[in-house]
């Protein structure tokens, strides 16, 4: 029953008869806005309105070392699960919202070394195909 509505004699909440033994149970209100990805303390960080995104990386121990830069930052809202991504900056972060740091994946020599590998083989078994084909 949403007890919101028992005032409002129109809805069908308001014809609710609480009885002998039933239990009403009113969750706290939830105040937290939700950290996590490449951040040193992730975790769930008290809710202060009026701030953006960036306040609540600062408290999560900004990004860590391996977060990629700040534009790749997601705000998940609540409500709906949007990613945003664009435009973030001006967007009101509420109760509830999600803040994800994404990760870099260094591209070092052994990574290029391994994708140029695949690459190769690729080719290589297309030629082999290409020679049986023109064989026969």
């Amino acid at each position: 029953v949403d007890f919101t509505k028992l005032s409002n004699s129109n809805s069908e909440e308001s014809q609710f008869i609480v009885k002998p033994g039933d239990l009403i149970l009113i969750p706290d209100k939830f105040e937290y806005v939700y950290v996590f990805g490449q951040v040193p303390r992730v975790g769930y960080i008290k809710y202060s309105k009026g701030q953006n995104y960036k306040y609540y990386l600062e408290k999560a121990g900004g990004m860590g070392e391996t977060a990629r830069k700040d534009d790749d930052v997601v705000l998940i809202k609540q409500k709906d699960m949007n990613w945003i991504t664009k435009g973030k900056d001006t967007l009101k972060v509420e109760p509830g919202d999600f803040i994800y740091v994404p990760k870099e994946i260094p591209r070092t020599f052994w990574y290029n070394f391994s994708k140029a590998g695949a690459i190769i083989g690729v080719i290589s078994g297309l030629a082999t195909i290409y020679l049986l084909l023109t064989k026969l």
